[in-house]
């Protein structure tokens, strides 16, 4: 891939100290033209984006609550009817954004050498997670569900996330946030619909720009596999697919219709090849099966070691790419972490679960805003912006927030002159522009 070409990486990843890359123009003017565009599709005074901006600055600054920020009442009360009211707006420009950066990257996938194309292959993950809120029976449309760790049900938010990577780089993009209502709710829509939503949407974006999705690969949970729909429409996108088979979904192997299960446990260890290529060792066996939705497909049957547990498990992975081999398609499940990893990023480091709204669209609003923040953190990060390009994600945010506690109020309001002048840049350059000092000041 030409460097021009991707915000993905750089020529030379391994330098910890160089200047910022040469672009016809910089990543950050580009987010913000897009940013700017977007935003002039809503008919919004200024005042009321500069209110949005603040709120999409406040994770930098440990604020939680917008009663936390230094504006006046009628400001406040201002962006809360904004939450509320303008929430889908506001996911269009995290859409449309996400859209930009992964279409740029495809863009450049499709005309890399063999190697790049081996090195950054894109990869959407697909996966939901749960916002926990015990003590918020307040809220609209919460929805009890389980909790793993406190093993009872909880009251909580749900959210379906697609989230783009690029091989083994860490630059990821979310692509669409949407939150999974309960029946109870006149729009309600099952998870595998939802998703079914946003690849037909990326579909269509793709089709529009004359781009091909071919060779990009797709991962997923093993509950939504079931969804025919749903793998249906990832197999006409033309994505790769890798996923987890859940034990009852059922295939024709051999002439004759067997569950995954059955499948798993008549392959004797005997039967399957063994292997270290990935690092440890495994055992496995390639077979040709029929999906009922896909068609022909290759199924995988495993024994991967499980550190949690201590023991060898067997697990089936399921492809519609019949080249496919055991080992490209176990690592690429491996990948599906990446969005656990993109989770946990967004809620220690972004406040995703932290908010304090009633209103289901001042809900909607925060959970977009919180993944437009990501990207634009993550694009400060990726793009050599600032001299250390190889900042963590984490390093990136703390530093802007040391260098912003320097100009800070005492307690957790936010000075209002610094305030007012970072709002009158777009958030781009706002986060950019704090951590390019922070690197100035040598506060690493």
């Amino acid at each position: 891939m030409e460097v021009h070409h991707t915000f993905c990486h750089s020529k030379d990843e391994g330098a910890s100290d160089f200047s910022p890359r040469c672009y016809p123009e910089s990543p950050l003017d580009w987010l913000c033209v897009q940013l700017e565009e977007l935003k002039a599709t809503v008919t919004l005074p200024d005042s009321d984006w500069l209110l949005i901006e603040k709120y999409l600055l406040m994770p930098l600054f440990d604020v939680n609550s917008i009663h936390d920020l230094d504006i006046s009442a009628a400001d406040k009360n201002r962006l809360y009817f904004l939450m509320s009211q303008k929430s889908q707006p506001i996911a269009e420009l995290l859409t449309q954004v996400g859209y930009e950066l992964f279409f740029t990257e495809v863009d450049a996938f499709g005309s890399a050498s063999a190697c790049d194309r081996s090195r950054y292959r894109p990869h959407l993950i697909a996966d939901d997670n749960k916002v926990a809120k015990a003590d918020s029976s307040c809220m609209e449309y919460l929805t009890e569900l389980f909790c793993p760790v406190e093993g009872v049900k909880l009251p909580a938010y749900n959210l379906v996330v697609l989230v783009a990577t690029f091989g083994e780089t860490d630059w990821e993009i979310p692509i669409a946030i949407r939150l999974w209502l309960p029946k109870t709710h006149p729009d309600y829509q099952s998870k595998p619909r939802l998703l079914k939503a946003m690849i037909d949407d990326i579909c269509a974006e793709a089709e529009k720009r004359g781009l091909s999705l071919f060779g990009v690969q797709f991962s997923c949970d093993a509950a939504y596999q079931r969804s025919h729909a749903l793998m249906g429409a990832v197999n006409l996108a033309g994505l790769r697919l890798v996923t987890k088979v859940s034990s009852n979904m059922t295939f024709w192997v051999g002439g004759q219709r067997k569950k995954a299960a059955t499948i798993r446990d008549e392959v004797t260890l005997a039967q399957m090849k063994q292997s270290g290529r990935l690092g440890c060792y495994y055992r496995y066996r390639r077979l040709v099966a029929q999906h009922p939705q896909i068609g022909p497909v290759i199924l995988i049957v495993s024994s991967l070691y499980d550190e949690k547990h201590d023991k060898y498990r067997r697990i089936v992975l399921m492809s519609n790419d019949l080249q496919i081999q055991a080992p490209a398609a176990i690592l690429m499940y491996k990948r599906r972490w990446r969005i656990e990893v993109w989770f946990k990023s967004a809620k220690q480091e972004l406040c995703l679960g932290r908010f304090q709204f009633r209103k289901l669209g001042s809900i909607i609003s925060h959970f977009q805003l919180r993944g437009i923040a990501y990207l634009v953190v993550n694009v400060v990060r990726r793009c050599g912006f600032v001299h250390r390009s190889q900042w963590t994600f984490l390093e990136s945010r703390s530093v802007g927030k040391r260098c912003a506690d320097r100009q800070a109020m005492a307690g957790n309001r936010i000075n209002t002159t610094f305030s007012t002048s970072l709002t009158l840049l777009s958030p781009s350059h706002a986060f950019a522009g704090l951590l390019f000092q922070a690197s100035v000041l040598n506060f690493s």
